[in-house]
């Protein structure tokens, strides 16, 4: 008798001390992914960038209607240096060493014709120095522009236009262009095609840029010889697709991972043009995405202000982050891979631990 009742209180005791080291595992785990937050902007924060050495944060989003750019404490997401902000002007995009701000705006007219509407699209490319704000090059297109982007290089510029007049509102063409930067000057355009695209990107190596265009459709394109390498089309496959509103390519170089509206993500081999993966999980329009730095995690934001964390591989997500912010409109890995930066449709930005 005297066994079996210490047998039954060693059992209560191990239960005693059990459930607490358990709660304390998961409640540690989920301590771990509480992220750091702080209010940047009075509304969105667009753009997330980090330098190479993870210790800095560059952001940009919308002060009083017009783009503020902050250098940030990648730790502590303190402001230390205010960059350049373009009175008027988005997209955006800053250069890999952060001396340059390339930025665009509409100056666009609509005309109206025995009832019918037409319109003008026209836009300045404009290059300014980050820290001064001078003003070193401006250039003009008859398109308005939707999508910027630097190549990781610093030596070209690629800008997108969803519209090109004059032409029928909502019908007219785009164009995207090639534009060599070259001491501080934007010479060219060296490319030029008339697609309506809605967001860009350059390979690791710069050697070639993919837009993603209307439709559905991602066209990948050489960026020495102007030749069109591959088109990544689901939407002769998987109709209705109407818009990309995010496209990136793996720090490896060998999968692209685009965003569309119907909250998928979709995940391209570039050696084959085919897709390896689609991901699926969100309930609204995905509209930010971005590596990790081995190439093995894709991390997509959503209009449904959630992040989801994706094995690659497998296509399985491997975690959702919350966070009552709004829509997740900027999403960035630090190269260190231990954080993840996202910046949310009420302008506050956040920082998860990842390692």
């Amino acid at each position: 008798m005297l066994f079996k009742y210490w047998r039954k209180r060693r059992i209560v005791i191990d239960i005693a001390v059990l459930i607490p080291l358990l709660l304390y595992g998961v409640l540690a785990e989920r301590a771990s992914w509480l992220p750091k937050m702080r209010k940047i902007y009075p509304s969105e924060a667009h753009s997330l960038t980090y330098s190479p050495d993870s210790k800095l944060l560059i952001c940009a989003g919308t002060v009083s209607q017009h783009i503020g750019v902050q250098l940030l404490d990648a730790q502590t997401l303190q402001s230390l240096h205010p960059l350049y902000s373009p009175e008027k002007g988005w997209p955006l995009a800053l250069s890999p060493d952060f001396k340059l701000v390339a930025s665009a705006y509409d100056e666009g007219d609509v005309y109206s014709h025995d009832g019918l509407y037409s319109y003008e699209a026209r836009a300045c490319i404009v290059l300014n120095d980050a820290i001064t704000g001078k003003l070193l090059r401006t250039r003009t297109q008859s398109c308005g522009l939707s999508a910027i982007a630097f190549s990781p290089q610093g030596n070209l510029l690629a800008s997108g236009a969803d519209s090109c007049g004059p032409g029928m509102v909502g019908g007219s063409t785009g164009e995207w262009t090639l534009w060599r930067v070259q001491s501080h000057d934007l010479r060219g355009p060296l490319l030029s095609n008339g697609d309506q695209v809605s967001c860009i990107a350059f390979a690791p190596d710069g050697k070639s840029v993919v837009a993603g265009v209307y439709e559905g459709v991602l066209k990948l394109w050489n960026t020495q010889s102007g030749q069109l390498l591959k088109t990544l089309d689901v939407a002769t496959r998987r109709r209705p697709f109407s818009e990309i509103y995010a496209v990136t390519f793996a720090p490896n170089g060998k999968i692209i991972a685009s965003g569309y509206d119907n909250n998928q993500i979709w995940l391209w081999d570039v050696a084959t043009g085919k897709p390896v993966q689609v991901c699926t999980g969100h309930t609204k329009a995905v509209v930010a995405i971005a590596f990790a730095p081995d190439s093995k995690v894709v991390a997509s934001g959503s209009a449904d202000g959630t992040i989801k964390l994706w094995d690659v591989f497998s296509g399985q997500v491997i975690r959702t982050l919350r966070a009552p912010h709004g829509v997740v409109h900027s999403i960035a890995f630090a190269p260190n891979g231990q954080t993840l930066a996202s910046g949310y449709g009420d302008g506050t930005v956040a920082l998860w631990r990842i390692k």
